[in-house]
């Protein structure tokens, strides 16, 4: 809602036509883009998930980083203002 309200009305033109016809073609445009990248991701990680992550070596090295990766992250957090 908040990037509706903020971001696509810069890209509004009333000399252009009607604004609600602008705006269902722009939020309708950011849908099918948003869609087609968050499928394409979907499906590449559930073919790299299907094959290496059943493994117990890989999901060792995989909790490992996970692990260091959210300590850094509480480091962080401790040490910032």
């Amino acid at each position: 809602t908040l990037l509706y309200f903020s971001l696509l009305p810069q890209f509004l033109h009333p000399e252009r036509g009607r604004i609600w016809l602008q705006n269902i073609q722009l939020g309708g445009v950011q849908m099918i883009c948003s869609t087609l990248t968050n499928v394409t991701v979907v499906y590449f990680a559930a073919k790299i998930a299907g094959s290496s992550v059943q493994k117990p070596s890989t999901q060792k090295i995989i909790r490992h980083v996970v692990s260091i990766l959210l300590a850094l992250f509480a480091i962080k957090m401790a040490f910032s203002k």
